[in-house]
């Protein structure tokens, strides 16, 4: 398929706006950079062209990359032995806070199973699914119920069998949205939430050049109204999107330098020793008003809650 025959994975709009172009060598370079090594044959299956183009969707405005060939398992498996994910997450504590005792709940794309032991306790009934079927044995063999497999077969065999479908930093990884997600909401009861999140592609501290936020780790890049648009493909109701605030770390990302060039090196100094250099108020104070602009775009995710309309 060529380029300019490209649909978008969400919207399904054809002949999207297409942007920079990223050698895939050079990826996979900073890739290493990083310290995550690759087997030359994992490089190869996951490198569907020279190039990937980034694309913005007219319609539902996605961006998206083509050609849209996510990551494959063996992909993952040897970036999470070089690069492993966060145990714990803010969008995590966001999900745990709508568990009810009673909920039958499933965490599609579990992963090491960061919040399934998080909520094993607070749910009724707490499933995982995941592809990695290393992963899945290892917390098969702590007793907790997880499944290998695609959510779409998954699916097929448990319609509306949970209160609460919950998918972590999953959507951005997929090459077919939309699908995925239908497959989620059928899983779900009458009057059951789904929580998805995602990165988001506003965030103030976001690089121009994030190596893990392009293929083959991330497909897409999404913002509050992709995911309005996601409720509205899968006829569910949108609760509400909220925004990561973004911390101390975010901050001084953004402002840290401009501190560091107004107070010169005797006075940041003193500063660092009062525990004052890094601090929110005097970040803020030495961000212009564009820095300030960027500021209220956020941390890193998005959490969205949908409703699946009650019997």
């Amino acid at each position: 398929m060529a380029i300019t025959d490209t649909y978008c994975p969400l919207c399904g709009e054809p002949a999207p706006q297409l942007g920079r172009r990223l050698p895939y060598a050079f990826i996979w370079q900073e890739l290493a950079t990083r310290g995550v090594r690759f087997a030359e044959a994992t490089r190869r299956a996951n490198t569907p062209a020279d190039h990937t183009v980034e694309a913005r969707c007219r319609q539902c405005d996605l961006i998206f990359f083509v050609p849209l060939v996510p990551g494959d398992q063996a992909f993952y498996e040897e970036l999470m032995e070089g690069d492993p994910y966060l145990a714990y997450r803010w969008d995590f504590s966001v999900g745990a806070a709508l568990v009810d005792r009673r909920d039958h709940l499933l965490d599609v794309g579990c992963g090491e199973g960061a919040f399934l032991r998080l909520v094993r306790h607070r749910a009724a009934r707490v499933v995982g699914l995941d592809l990695n079927a290393s992963a899945v044995a290892r917390l098969q063999a702590e007793g907790i119920e997880v499944h290998a497999g695609e959510l779409e077969a998954f699916a097929a065999t448990h319609e509306g069998h949970f209160d609460l479908v919950t998918s972590y930093q999953t959507l951005e990884h997929l090459g077919e949205i939309d699908a995925f997600a239908r497959a989620a909401a059928r899983c779900l009861r009458p009057g059951g939430s789904l929580v998805v999140s995602v990165p988001n592609r506003e965030r103030r501290h976001r690089e121009p050049f994030e190596v893990l936020d392009l293929p083959p780790h991330h497909m897409t890049r999404w913002s509050p109204d992709q995911l309005r648009e996601l409720g509205r493909r899968v006829g569910l109701s949108l609760d509400w999107v909220r925004i990561q605030p973004a911390g101390r770390l975010h901050l001084s990302a953004l402002y840290g330098p401009r501190v560091a060039g107004a107070l010169g090196p005797r006075s940041l100094a003193v500063a660092r020793r009062a525990g004052f250099a890094g601090s929110v108020a005097l970040l803020r104070y030495f961000g212009g008003a564009a820095e300030r602009r960027r500021a209220d775009r956020g941390g890193h995710s998005l959490v969205a809650r949908f409703r699946c309309a009650p019997a």
